[in-house]
């Protein structure tokens, strides 16, 4: 059986199932970003690997996403990770 547009009559529990992912995801890298956001001026730049690494997800994401589907709402995704790797290196700065 196929929905309204001819795919699987389930697509749209799998949408809700992604989008609460991915939402779950936006929430963790949030709260992940937090503790190194401090840990630098303790003495421990280490703590910065976290944030970069969560920059590099969004700019693939958002380069991904956009070269698949060319909606400009995915370069949101490209400018969040570009910010946050453009500010990273400015807390290994402020270290004593």
């Amino acid at each position: 059986m196929h929905g309204a547009r001819g795919g699987p009559a389930d697509i749209g529990e799998v949408i809700w199932i992604v989008w609460y992912f991915v939402s779950g995801r936006m929430l963790v890298f949030g709260g992940l970003i937090i503790g190194p956001w401090f840990e630098p001026r303790r003495g421990r730049p280490q703590a910065l690997v976290v944030p970069i690494v969560i920059a590099l997800c969004y700019v693939a994401t958002g380069v991904a996403a956009y070269a698949f589907q060319h909606n400009p709402l995915w370069l949101l995704f490209l400018v969040e990770g570009a910010l946050l790797l453009v500010a990273t290196p400015g807390l290994q700065a402020t270290m004593p």
